[in-house]
């Protein structure tokens, strides 16, 4: 059974620097700062994950010799690929990481730039596309939930989940029982089954993503800080638990049937509905209603 895991050793990109690791720190936007160009990170288990506008790129991780390498897609360095293996980078390599983030723009949809433009008006924001490993409660394939945050409540900095949905996803309505609400279930699920794990990872991602930006500060001595919560669980890792109630984010403008739909899943699941781009897209604490 595979257990749910965040840590990336960052010792040999600091002894050794790739060239391209430089290039990656100094495109990075950290939560909080907006900007269409800009990377942004997720630790994984042993690797690193960068995004742009909400798709992801590529990875960084390390070979069997235990030194730093670049994965990336390779539709985006070579767009009459047939097949999709990605295409491998060592320490010594330097790919045109420019001319691969352009053509990784180009595959961005919707939804998954909402989910960037979430990134980028929320400091608090720690991890986009949390991989929920399928074999850890029995499941056929993987689940990924779009955002993780940290909000502080009852003296405690809690970890909080969040699925992103367009108002227009067919998986929020039904005459009977809406699909989303049995995704939602095997997050809650997962959430409590597994929360030790998962404070345990987050513990370690928070001091990971401090440990990149103090490499990318070295770079751009005015790169946007980082979260005072993230910072605040580096020094105290005690502090970190969990909010155990997945919320689901519901973004787009919504008719009198949609929102009759909404008002629905609010009953069951706690809900943040975002109209607009012009609407404030700050994460926030929402209950279920009538709880």
């Amino acid at each position: 059974m595979s257990t749910f895991a965040r840590k990336f050793s960052l010792t040999s990109l600091e002894e050794n620097p790739p060239v391209w690791w430089a290039a990656l720190l100094k495109q990075w936007a950290p939560s909080g700062s907006q900007g269409e160009d800009g990377l942004r990170f997720a630790v994984r288990n042993n690797s690193c994950n960068f995004y742009i506008r909400g798709q992801s790129v590529g990875l960084i991780d390390h070979d069997q010799q235990l030194k730093p390498r670049l994965l990336v897609s390779r539709k985006y360095v070579d767009q009459t690929a047939t097949i999709d293996d990605p295409v491998l980078y060592g320490a010594d390599d330097a790919p045109d990481l420019a001319a691969i983030v352009e053509v990784a723009k180009t595959k961005c949809d919707k939804e998954k730039s909402v989910v960037d433009r979430l990134v980028g008006s929320n400091i608090d924001v720690i991890d986009l596309e949390m991989g929920l490993p399928a074999s850890y409660l029995g499941w056929s394939s993987s689940r990924r939930i779009d955002l993780v945050s940290l909000e502080r409540r009852d003296g405690k900095i809690l970890l909080v989940f969040w699925e992103v949905k367009l108002v227009d996803d067919g998986r929020l309505v039904s005459q009977t029982r809406p699909k989303v609400l049995d995704q939602m279930e095997r997050y809650t699920h997962f959430l409590r089954e597994a929360s030790e794990h998962i404070v345990k990872a987050y513990a370690n991602a928070c001091a990971t993503l401090a440990a990149v930006h103090t490499a990318a500060k070295a770079l751009r001595p005015d790169i946007a800080p980082l979260s005072g919560l993230l910072s605040e669980v580096v020094a105290n890792p005690a502090v970190l638990a969990i909010d155990g109630a997945p919320r689901l984010l519901v973004f787009g403008e919504a008719d009198k049937r949609k929102r009759g739909h909404l008002e629905k899943l609010a009953r069951e699941f706690p809900l943040l509905h975002i109209e607009s781009e012009e609407s404030s897209l700050q994460l926030r604490f929402v209950a279920v209603e009538g709880s």
